[in-house]
């Protein structure tokens, strides 16, 4: 985007755009950076203001009539922003600065935000006793109280299959089947 249109714009202070180099080269964040420093300097003057502080806006004169060929800081004027929670100027909203400091104690909300670390902690909701630690505890006593592992448990378990097998799943072998094996040898 062309920053050089800004200069046209009657939002934009006039003083503030002549006193820097507004050119086709100018990028957004020096115009940034000028604008901070110019803010900085209205809220804080130099010395050569003699600690005057004056908080205003320009805005160009539309209470005169006609053109005016004279530059852009001429035809403006100072116009004061009422009600930015200032008491110090004139403020249109309050009859005195008295009315204006009682009006902003009982109105007013002073928030201050105080943080500590920028540390988070992220918590899990889990079972207390979980089925891990059920077969884990289980273990640990069947192995100290009677002297049973998982490899006792595995040969036990092959030792039930294998009566099974015997017992229930054997095959009637005829013995009439061997003797004719064993003769045509």
């Amino acid at each position: 985007p062309d920053i050089t249109k800004l200069v046209d714009s009657p939002l934009i202070d006039q003083n503030f755009l002549s006193q820097i180099n507004l050119d086709v080269s100018t990028t957004k964040c020096s115009l940034t950076a000028a604008a901070v420093w110019a803010a900085r300097e209205r809220l804080h003057p130099t010395p050569a203001s003699y600690g005057k502080k004056k908080r205003s806006a320009l805005a160009p004169d539309t209470w005169t009539s006609g053109n005016s060929t004279s530059n852009a800081t001429s035809t403006s004027t100072v116009v004061d922003r009422p009600g930015y929670g200032s008491c110090e100027y004139a403020n249109k909203n309050f009859k005195g600065a008295a009315d204006c400091i009682k009006w902003y104690q009982r109105n007013g909300l002073r928030f201050e935000l105080y943080f500590g670390t920028l540390a988070t902690n992220k918590y899990t909701q889990s079972p207390t006793y979980s089925l891990t630690t059920m077969l884990a505890d289980l273990g640990g006593h069947a192995g100290f109280w009677l002297g049973i592992s998982i490899v006792s448990l595995v040969e036990f378990f092959a030792l039930f299959v294998m009566i099974f097998n015997t017992a229930f799943c054997r095959k009637n072998e005829s013995t009439g089947s061997i003797k004719e094996e064993v003769e045509t040898r």
